[in-house]
């Protein structure tokens, strides 16, 4: 059946702004086509033109279609014009749960032509991620790749080579995939890719920035922390009449790197040149198990992420299981009592302490030479492991029977699988359970609930 003008102007817009957009339809896709009808309730268009799309769906057979596959059934009967454009492509650095969202995203998205109602559910159930977690992924991956919505993300990383067609889908690509790989601008986009660091050049002002930041950095002990008007500092140190904060958000979109120190060390990489670290002097500061276990935590947290970034202090208390106000406090207190200027440099100061010796960190802060041990942390659990034996020496009879140490993921985990082992033992053995130490576990209702059964 022939699509009448009305319908035929519908679908012309959405496959425009889809080609826009890498040549998948996004959230707001038919709320900017809105945009673009004669004058009116806004609402009352956008019911109109859904209505529209349902009679086209129904034209072409196609009633439970999403408006993606019909915008291409569409281009594939002629009746509406796409041309596709790919930006640039970046390739930043991914970690494992931002790569399996990707890649789920990818295989929910594209057959269906990109965005519809409750992919969300679909992905999270896919990944085994809760709501919050997976959106978090979401908006880290925008943000890594530059782009506006997930859909134009998933098509840079297929130009980039991060997602292979084949591996994903198998020798039967999705019809959008087709289109777009087959479009000029997503060939031009993939013989030219952006690996990395490389190919988005720095402006003159972005390097001096980077430079005075890198070193106040290396001053700060090689970790960045943003409580200062570090920006400011930099801006006034190259003469520059502004905050730096514009450089530095056009360094994040080039090198698709969120976190500040991160960032840092990569320029520092692309202008060859380390970041000179300036130790703290050591006076023999003796640190109480709390401030240990502390600082400890803040050293894992802030030395894999380059220092200061927003939601550290939660990330600390998830690790070390204490209160963040608490945490708060004994942060404070270490400063103080370490004559540093803030946390990050205290983390500095605690690890050259725990060497003995001021070791330099890396230009690159994910592969630092810490001070930790093989097994981190360890020093948490003998303390704990020496209370539960001086326990069993105040009793008759009492023994050990097995050990089971549980590291939770974070805070509000719902997977204790060590406490549940240790739960059967009890259990089939008729024995008693020993916890070293509850502090806020019981805050945690898997924990408290495994306990009561």
């Amino acid at each position: 059946m022939t699509l009448t003008s009305l319908q035929k102007a519908l679908v012309n817009e959405c496959a425009r702004l889809m080609g826009r957009n890498g040549g998948l339809a996004y959230e707001c896709l038919m709320s900017d086509t809105v945009a673009r009808q004669r004058p009116g309730s806004r609402s009352a268009i956008h019911n109109r033109n859904n209505s529209t799309m349902r009679h086209v769906k129904k034209k072409y057979g196609l009633p439970f279609a999403y408006n993606g596959e019909v915008v291409y059934v569409a281009v594939r009967k002629r009746d509406a014009r796409m041309r596709i454009f790919v930006p640039p492509p970046v390739k930043p650095n991914l970690d494992g749960m931002e790569l399996s969202v990707l890649e789920c995203a990818a295989m929910t998205l594209v057959p269906r032509g990109g965005f519809f109602k409750g992919y969300g559910t679909i992905l999270e159930n896919s990944t085994g991620l809760d709501h919050n977690t997976a959106h978090a992924a979401i908006r880290a991956l925008t943000q890594k790749f530059n782009t506006p919505n997930l859909e134009l993300a998933i098509v840079s990383a297929f130009a980039s080579g991060i997602l292979n067609p084949v591996s994903l889908f198998g020798p039967q690509l999705p019809i959008p995939l087709i289109e777009i790989m087959n479009s000029d601008s997503f060939l031009n986009a993939s013989e030219h890719p952006v690996i990395g660091m490389q190919g988005r050049l720095l402006s003159d002002d972005e390097k001096m920035i980077a430079r005075e930041l890198i070193r106040i950095m290396g001053i700060n002990g090689g970790l960045f922390w943003g409580m200062g008007n570090w920006l400011g500092k930099a801006a006034l140190a190259v003469g520059k009449n502004q905050t730096g904060r514009y450089p530095l958000e056009s360094m994040r979109r080039k090198l698709g790197i969120s976190r500040t120190g991160l960032l840092l060390y990569a320029v520092s990489e692309i202008l060859e040149e380390s970041v000179d670290v300036k130790v703290p002097l050591l006076c023999g500061t003796d640190f109480d198990e709390a401030e240990y276990r502390v600082m400890l935590a803040s050293a894992i947290t802030l030395v894999k992420n380059g220092g200061f970034y927003n939601g550290y202090r939660q990330s600390i208390s998830d690790l070390c299981l204490y209160n963040p106000d608490y945490v708060n406090r004994i942060n404070r207190r270490v400063v103080i009592k370490t004559g540093t200027a803030n946390l990050g440099q205290a983390v500095t100061y605690f690890i050259a302490q725990q060497q003995k010796v001021a070791h330099r960190i890396e230009r690159n802060v994910g592969n630092v030479r810490s001070m930790f041990p093989v097994s981190d942390g360890d020093r948490i659990a003998e303390a704990q492991r020496q209370v539960v034996n001086d326990f069993i020496d105040s009793q008759e009879n009492a023994d050990v029977l097995e050990t089971h140490i549980e590291i939770p993921e974070n805070r509000k985990t719902n997977k204790w699988p060590q406490l549940e082992k240790a739960i059967e033992v009890c259990q089939a053995r008729n024995a008693t359970l020993i916890i070293a130490e509850l502090g806020t576990l019981t805050n945690n209702e898997t924990f408290s609930q495994l306990i009561l059964d």
